[in-house]
């Protein structure tokens, strides 16, 4: 695919893959100034479209050239143009200042913690290798594998919880292959073993499952009041407690969503969303939700509310807003996940009418604008 093509994909709001980006990256690094950004894409651009004129020439290269600047020079890797500004028409109360009490710390644990009965183990910090129970249990800082040895022999189940902490995610594969990949702040309880009929575990957070197939066995994931039923698939899981929007999007397979009132089924490239007034199924890019376990923030059309939650279980950070409405400024974009907090926030002043002002780990939202 030639820079044209990639540059008319990051137009056109489509998705480029990791490594394009990367490519597109150090493309942009053999620049010094938007004259020579200028020079390259007048010389390149003709050479695909010579019969178009000069007018409409010069025309493409403004709007690319202001694209590129935009989206590749400032944020680098930024694989599609933050848009979609909404604000509410009702004023709401400033806040000029960073709030005098503490910032509280999205969870307390600051490591990768396994709590197996009454033992806990930091496996931030040391390898576990526990063989108890007829089962196996081998973990490090990356992830954990359990391994189920005589399973016609086990009486007593034995649940663990995992508990991952700020700016770190996690891989752990269950008694049964079902593979799960777990985002920062997030816990996971689940058995050393599954009881025939039903395999269970708990979730508070971000998670990616793979479900190992077991059509008699059904495969239920509980967040607070409800529960996700499956038999074998692919879908993310987004549930954090002290957020009140909630998510399941599906991959691949089929599941149903249990809640207190109703069920749903969500189909390939459904999304559910729950909150305490709505609950209802839309089509996604699935990808879109799923991309945080391949190291990379994606947003699609999240409120920069949304988004300050996501980053703030990321980087240890706490945003503030000086006006309310602020919060309902919609982005779409994409940025790795191994930038540093500072990097992340150039990205977003840059490509908007914002100001970030970092201090310590609080980050207070301006208006740079008049609105």
């Amino acid at each position: 695919m030639s820079y044209k093509d990639k540059i008319e994909r990051i137009l056109n709001q489509k998705r480029i893959k990791s490594d394009e980006i990367i490519e597109l990256e150090k493309f942009l690094e053999q620049f010094e100034s938007d004259r020579e950004i200028d020079k390259w894409l007048k010389n390149n651009w003709d050479r695909y479209n010579h019969l178009i004129n000069e007018e409409q020439t010069n025309k493409k290269i403004h709007v690319l050239k202001e694209a590129l600047i935009k989206v590749l020079s400032t944020a680098a890797i930024v694989a599609g143009v933050w848009f979609g500004i909404n604000y509410f028409d009702e004023e709401k109360e400033d806040v000029n200042q960073f709030a005098d009490a503490d910032v509280t710390q999205v969870e307390e644990f600051k490591e990768v913690v396994l709590q197996r009965d009454h033992q806990i183990y930091n496996l931030s910090d040391s390898v576990i290798n526990i063989n108890e129970n007829l089962v196996c249990l081998k973990g490090d800082k990356h992830n954990l594998k359990l391994n189920t040895l005589q399973r016609d022999t086990l009486k007593k189940q034995i649940w663990s919880t995992l508990k991952i902490p700020v700016g770190k995610d996690y891989y752990v594969e269950l008694s049964d292959g079902t593979k799960v990949w777990m985002n920062a702040c997030s816990e996971l309880r689940f058995p050393d073993f599954f009881i025939n009929g039903k395999r269970v575990v708990e979730l508070n957070g971000e998670a990616y499952f793979e479900v190992k197939s077991d059509i008699l066995n059904p495969f239920y994931v509980k967040t607070g009041n409800s529960q996700i039923v499956v038999t074998g698939t692919k879908f993310n899981v987004y549930h954090y407690s002290n957020e009140l929007e909630n998510a399941v999007t599906l991959v691949e397979g089929k599941v149903t969503v249990e809640t207190n009132e109703d069920k749903f089924v969500i189909k390939p490239g459904e999304q559910f969303v729950c909150n305490n007034t709505i609950s209802k199924i839309m089509k996604v890019d699935a990808d879109k939700f799923t991309s945080w376990k391949d190291g990379v923030f994606e947003f699609n059309n999240l409120t920069l509310k949304e988004i300050s939650f996501r980053i703030e279980k990321w980087y240890n950070v706490k945003f503030y807003f000086e006006k309310t409405r602020l919060e309902e400024m919609r982005f779409t974009g994409m940025v790795k996940k191994d930038r540093t907090i500072d990097y992340f926030i150039s990205v977003l002043q840059k490509t908007t009418n914002l100001k970030f002002e970092l201090k310590e780990n609080s980050i207070l939202v301006k208006n740079i604008k008049p609105i």
